[in-house]
């Protein structure tokens, strides 16, 4: 949690003072903050606006267990992204559940996602109502499994 607290202020420059909801989300006074961590890495995210992140490890599942953790219509979003990006489908597929976990970490329950660009340079935004989720993909040091970090952001909110 001193983490989170470190980084949040880092990333707005002041330092700031988080707590703790019951359900485990940070907040602090005057914006927002985000945070996830995997695999000894954490990933926090500070705003005005509406912010929330997640950092997942991609690892092979079955596609019956990827089934279960998306559903048949998000299972089909992680394919489109699979075939866009040329990335394996279980990196895809952790892209997916990476932005699903940041809307949910705003308080929606939707499970609908679009696409809405995949660029080159492995950047993936996609969409949920009016917020964006960019996912990004990569190795990290020595891990041979890739890390894959979404952040959403949705203004006004």
């Amino acid at each position: 949690r001193a983490q989170t607290a470190l980084a949040a202020g880092r990333a707005l420059d002041k330092p700031v003072e988080v707590r703790y909801r019951p359900d485990g989300k940070p907040e602090f006074d005057g914006g927002n903050v985000g945070a996830s961590h995997t695999s000894q890495l954490t990933l926090v995210v500070a705003g005005a606006d509406q912010v929330a992140c997640d950092i997942e490890t991609a690892i092979e599942r079955t596609e019956e267990d990827w089934a279960g953790l998306l559903g048949e219509e998000l299972l089909g979003l992680g394919r489109l992204l699979a075939a866009d990006t040329g990335e394996p489908i279980s990196v895809a597929n952790t892209r997916v559940w990476s932005a699903l976990e940041c809307v949910r970490k705003t308080g929606l329950m939707t499970q609908a996602l679009t696409v809405r660009q995949v660029d080159a340079d492995g950047w993936a935004l996609l969409a949920s109502g009016n917020a964006r989720i960019a996912t990004w993909s990569t190795t990290v040091n020595d891990r041979t499994d890739p890390i894959v970090f979404a952040v959403l952001h949705a203004e006004g909110n």
